[in-house]
């Protein structure tokens, strides 16, 4: 047998050179993935560490009530961790302190970060309440649980809402059952009282004001009390009651600016020798404070005291003039004066901050009374897109809302009614506040008679509530009115009958759906299923009316086209009418 032949030693340790040698590569590979790992570790924790302490350095500020610097931070941390809960409600915090309707965006996201706690819902509900934005407020009760329903928080908000809604008994019936619930709570006893000095009955609302009075002796709700004793007083036209209680609350410890400012109102409305030296002394105790001298500025404007409002306005620091938003309210006092040249010296330059779209807003306007069209309409369009950028530079979308309806509601002023239009569309488009856009929208056409924009609007309306009835019908209803994409409101308006075939509205639609697919007496008979006083009704007759003459029913006819005529119709509908009186019979 062979022996094996023997392996050089100079071979063998050539390979174990490279063993040890590649041993010696993967350890420090190893090694470096490692590092690497607790580098990346290390990155990622810091990063963690300085979007914490970014997020605690703003709520000192805020506690100092730094607002402007405290949002800054925040926005830098929320640009890094988006959803960051403590950083958001610190932004709806500071949306509140300055009363901004971004507050509204803010809680909703809170609410979506952390939708499982009533809390928060009932804070969204309740910042929608403050702004009027009733659809937000209900979205934001509609997401609270059986569990959150009975509690006296809930009951709180949703006698707000019915109050907003003016159903006074759904109000009453909600805070009563919210001081059911917490006995111990004045302030349930308040708003229920509050209430109750609206209500028809005299002795309920004499006992109502009895209780309210007394809680006006109260530190804690002294300030809700006044309040509701100056509305119940001021419905009740006894203007010099509801003034003893404004100066009450003026001069009490609790009263806001806006406590001010409202005794201030009460005292120029009703003359007396008083408002000009209140008027001195609010205007020497705010005149730090840029926004509430831009407030006031603005108030005395609306109160036609524009020259006295520019007086006051050139005895401010440089600092406060040029202090947004003062420019603005400087320049609305020059527009309302004719000083073009004074407007135009507000807004050629400085910065205007997130108020930038007013300036070249207010900019357009002096163009274009200037004459110069063309450089007008660019400044309204660098207005439109300094809105629209807003949101995008402090992530709040409520932001670009609110700046696109301030430019509408500007338009609107000025009687530009194709840059409202606009402006109101791109609102009407977005994702936020665009029912109140397209409701808008639908009471200007609605003046004006225009059926194919109200048609858009109803289009709009169904795209945002596809299965919303209504909105199915408002699209059939237009789209049949106007002769267009007939097959899509046939099959609407025969589903939105089957819904409730006895809602007037539905069956109306439905007829017409009929009549023009040549089904005339089916049309009658679905109409004739309404009770006589619902046929009466204008739109109801208009189409009654016209189905009836249409089966040569033409005397009858006469009666329910006579109803409709005294309407307001669009003029489609009066086209109807007037062919349908063609085929009657002269008297």
């Amino acid at each position: 047998m062979d022996e094996p032949t023997a392996i050089p030693t100079g071979r063998r340790s050539r390979r174990k050179r490279r063993r040890l040698l590649l041993q010696r590569i993967l350890i420090g590979l190893a090694a470096l993935a490692v590092l690497a790992l607790m580098g990346w570790g290390g990155l990622l924790a810091f990063k963690v560490w300085r979007v914490q302490h970014t997020v605690h350095r703003a709520r000192t500020l805020l506690d100092k009530k730094n607002y402007a610097d405290a949002a800054l931070s925040l926005r830098w941390a929320l640009q890094r961790n988006p959803r960051d809960i403590e950083a958001t409600r610190m932004m709806a915090e500071i949306a509140a302190a300055n009363g901004e309707r971004a507050e509204i965006y803010w809680r909703r996201k809170v609410a979506e970060l952390q939708p499982g706690v009533l809390e928060n819902w009932i804070a969204s509900a309740n910042a929608a309440l403050r702004f009027k934005e009733v659809p937000a407020a209900q979205e934001a009760l509609a997401h609270v649980d059986e569990a959150g329903k009975q509690t006296s928080t809930f009951h709180e908000a949703a006698a707000r809402l019915a109050a907003e809604l003016r159903e006074s008994a759904l109000a009453r019936s909600n805070v009563a059952e919210a001081a059911r619930m917490d006995p111990k709570n004045e302030r349930f006893q308040l708003e229920l009282a509050t209430l109750n000095l609206g209500s028809p009955n005299l002795e309920t609302r004499k006992e109502a004001r009895a209780v309210v009075e007394l809680h006006a002796a109260n530190p804690k709700l002294r300030r809700g009390a006044l309040r509701a004793l100056i509305q119940e007083a001021l419905f009740s036209r006894d203007a010099r009651r509801a003034l003893s209680f404004a100066e009450q609350l003026n001069f009490s410890r609790e009263a806001t600016f806006e406590d001010r400012m409202l005794y201030l109102s009460m005292l120029k409305e009703s003359s007396r020798r008083e408002f000009w030296w209140c008027l001195a002394q609010l205007q020497g105790e705010i005149a730090e404070d840029a926004g509430r001298t831009a407030s006031l500025l603005t108030w005395m404007n609306k109160a036609r005291m524009a020259p006295i409002a520019l007086a006051w306005s050139k005895r401010l620091s440089e600092e406060v003039r040029t202090r947004s938003p003062v420019p603005i309210a400087i320049a609305e006092s020059c527009l309302m004066l004719g000083d073009w040249a004074g407007v135009k010296g507000q807004v050629t330059f400085g910065d205007w901050k997130d108020l930038e779209f007013e300036r070249q807003a207010l900019y357009a306007r002096v163009l274009r009374d200037q004459g110069d069209t063309g450089a007008a309409t660019n400044r309204w369009n660098a207005a439109v897109n300094a809105a629209r950028a807003l949101g995008d530079q402090n992530d709040s979308p409520g932001s670009r809302a609110e700046a696109l309806f301030t430019l509408a509601r500007l338009a609107k002023s000025w009687d530009w009614e194709e840059e409202m239009d606009g402006v109101l569309w791109l609102i009407a488009r977005g994702n936020i506040r665009q029912q109140q856009a397209l409701d808008f929208l639908n009471r200007l056409y609605v003046s004006k008679g225009k059926t194919r924009d109200l048609l858009s609007v109803a289009t709009r309306e169904l795209e945002l509530k596809p299965e919303d009835a209504t909105a199915k019908n408002n699209v059939a209803y237009l789209s049949l009115l106007l002769n267009v994409d007939l097959e899509r409101a046939h099959a609407l308006a025969k589903d939105v009958y089957k819904t409730d075939p006895l809602r007037p509205v539905f069956v109306t639609t439905y007829a017409m759906s009929l009549r023009l697919q040549g089904k005339t007496e089916q049309g009658l008979k679905v109409m004739r299923a309404l009770p006589e006083n619902d046929l009466e009704t204008p739109g109801n007759a208009l189409f009654y009316g016209v189905l009836l003459a249409d089966s040569g029913a033409r005397e009858p006819a006469r009666k329910y086209l006579e109803l409709a005529a005294r309407a307001r119709l669009f003029p489609q509908e009066q086209a109807l009418i007037a062919k349908a009186r063609e085929e009657l019979p002269p008297r």
